[in-house]
């Protein structure tokens, strides 16, 4: 689970060529070929100044964010930031969207310091015109909390995360994705902050209700335990972090194969528990 993922997740109107159903059932490739097309022949019949020319634009710029190609996504995305400025102004949501946007390019570039400037502003105009309490307004500061830990300021993104996660199982209840997300993101923070302890209940909720909703087999379900087995070895609870070892293990192999780097870390995680009996660790380290 991806905390920026959500900030991307608008829905977008050229539907009849560059529809949201080609974007979410991977064909982002066929989705960029179709996009460019769609981009150069608004600019041609419509200019470059267009909303439409500039909303072909950000989709093709979301779909490159899709595909991991950021270096690409940036430049168009500065480009709608820019002209949604001068024909918008800065405040209304369509620019709002054009900034948060940018700033989640920012961060996948590594580019932390100017993300976290860009989702400042983002976050202050959504509080001033929806409110503190507005989906748009959480999910801005839930960005720029990610930011802050990118940057190594946990003690900055815990308050935000904590209203966060408060405000998210108020609207969208207990069991909500976005919910075990933030549930997931604040016990990570505790986790970087050695609150340890404040951590690892958040983090057994969230692999129950993970289990519940997507299966005990499910990738995320997989994370979770493994970083509940993490958190469980800081505590010095060897014992009770050995079964989730064991499980994450097994199902490692059977999903990705015995030589994945996921598998081999399993492993490597399991062989350094001291629960195990030194036969134990002997095996699995002459089998990595």
């Amino acid at each position: 689970m991806s905390v920026q993922l959500t900030e991307d997740a608008y829905l977008f109107r050229l539907g009849l060529i560059s529809h949201l159903d080609l974007l979410i059932q991977d064909p982002f490739r066929e989705a960029e070929s179709l996009q460019l097309m769609v981009l150069d022949r608004q600019k041609q019949l419509l200019g470059a100044n267009h909303p439409d020319t500039l909303l072909a634009m950000a989709n093709l710029a979301c779909t490159y964010r899709e595909l991991g190609r950021y270096q690409e996504a940036e430049p168009l995305e500065g480009i709608v930031l820019e002209k949604r400025k001068q024909h918008l102004g800065a405040d209304p949501p369509d620019t709002l969207r054009a900034i948060a946007n940018l700033a989640v390019t920012y961060r996948q570039l590594g580019r932390y310091q100017e993300a976290e400037s860009l989702q400042g502003i983002v976050l202050e105009k959504r509080k001033q015109l929806l409110g503190a309490n507005h989906p748009d307004t959480l999910q801005a500061m839930a960005n720029l909390s990610a930011t802050y830990c990118k940057l190594g300021r946990y003690q900055e993104a815990e308050p935000l995360q904590g209203i966060v996660l408060e405000k998210w199982k108020q609207l969208l209840g207990a069991d909500h994705p976005e919910t075990l997300q933030a549930m997931e993101n604040m016990a990570a923070t505790y986790c970087q902050l050695g609150r340890y302890q404040e951590a690892r209940p958040l983090q057994g909720i969230v692999l129950e209700k993970l289990k519940q909703l997507v299966g005990a087999d499910h990738p995320e379900t997989l994370w979770v335990m493994v970083h509940l087995a993490a958190t469980y070895c800081q505590l010095g609870r060897y014992q009770e972090a050995y079964p989730l070892q064991r499980i994450v293990l097994e199902r490692w192999k059977q999903l990705l194969g015995e030589d994945h780097p996921e598998t081999l870390s399993a492993m490597a995680n399991l062989a350094a528990n001291p629960a195990l009996s030194r036969t134990t660790c002997y095996c699995l380290r002459v089998a990595v």
